[in-house]
C-alpha cells in the first residue's frame, strides 16, 4: 500500500522531530565537562583529547568573528564525538566519478544516513563547523613545551586557543601540530576553537577557504589526488 504524508502530517512530523532534537542537545550539553590537565611529572606527557566535544554548524552561528574567543556563549552548542564524520563518510570513499556513490554496500549507505540523521543538528546542510574545547591547567610546569596534535582534519582548518590563532592546515590526513604554551592561562579555563570546512561548496569559482592569504577554490580542491579530495556529489538514487 501506497501512503502519502499530507503537508499538515509532515509539518507537525517535522516540529515533533525539531523539538526532540532540542531536547536531546539540551541534555547531552548539561553532561558536557571541561578537560583537566594534570602533569604527571615526567618527561613527555601526552594526553588524549578524543571524546565528546562542543559543536556548532557555521550555518547556525550569527557572529561567527566571535566563535573563537572565550567569552563567546556556547551553552547552546551540540556534542561532538571526535574523532568522526558530521557527514557521511560514504562521502569521502568510492567515490565513482559521474555515478557518485553507486557500488558501495548498500547498509553501509543506509547505516550512515541513519547515523548522520541522528544528530542534533542538520548534518545535511552543513558545509563548516566550529568545534570547542575546554582544558583546564591547573598548576604551570616550567621548562615545557605543550602542543595540541591533529592526526587529521578534512578539509581545510584554523586553530584558535583563547582567541588567538596558532595554526591552519589544508589536507586530508595528515597530521600537524600547534604550540599553545605561549597562550596558556595557569589555574583557569582555556578554550582550544578549531574551524573544519569541508570543502563541500559546488562551483569552480566558489571560495570554500582561506589558507594564509590564498583563496583556496572548489576547483583546486578536486584537483587533489581522490585519496584525499573529490567532489561530494551523490547520486540520485540515494
Amino acid at each position: 500500500q501506497l501512503h502519502l504524508e499530507s503537508k499538515a502530517a509532515k509539518t507537525e512530523r517535522l516540529k515533533n522531530e525539531q523539538a526532540h532534537r532540542k531536547k536531546v542537545r539540551i541534555e547531552q550539553r548539561s553532561k558536557y565537562k571541561p578537560v583537566i590537565i594534570k602533569d604527571k611529572n615526567v618527561a613527555r606527557n601526552e594526553i588524549d583529547l578524543c571524546g565528546k566535544w562542543l559543536f556548532m554548524p557555521e550555518q547556525n552561528i550569527s557572529d561567527e568573528a566571535k566563535a573563537a574567543l572565550p567569552d563567546f556563549n556556547d551553552m547552546n552548542w551540540h556534542i561532538m564525538d571526535v574523532p568522526n564524520f558530521w557527514n557521511q563518510i560514504a562521502w569521502w570513499c568510492m567515490n565513482s566519478g559521474q555515478f557518485g556513490l553507486r557500488g558501495q554496500d548498500e547498509v553501509f549507505r543506509y547505516a550512515e544516513t541513519a547515523r548522520t540523521k541522528g544528530y542534533t543538528f542538520d548534518a545535511d546542510a552543513t558545509i563548516a563547523a566550529w568545534y570547542r574545547q575546554w582544558l583546564v591547567f591547573p598548576d604551570k610546569a616550567t621548562g615545557k613545551r605543550y602542543t595540541i596534535t591533529f592526526d587529521a582534519t578534512a578539509s581545510i582548518t584554523a586553530v584558535y586557543f583563547n582567541g588567538v590563532k596558532v595554526g591552519e592546515h589544508i589536507g586530508f590526513s595528515a597530521p600537524f601540530e600547534c604550540d599553545i604554551t605561549d597562550h596558556i592561562k595557569w589555574g583557569q579555563k582555556n578554550l582550544l576553537a578549531v574551524f573544519v570546512n569541508s570543502g563541500a561548496g559546488k562551483g569552480p569559482a566558489k571560495i570554500v577557504g582561506i589558507a594564509v592569504t590564498m583563496e583556496v577554490t572548489d576547483e583546486m580542491l578536486n584537483s587533489f589526488p581522490m585519496g584525499n579530495y573529490n567532489s561530494m556529489a551523490v547520486s540520485s538514487d540515494y
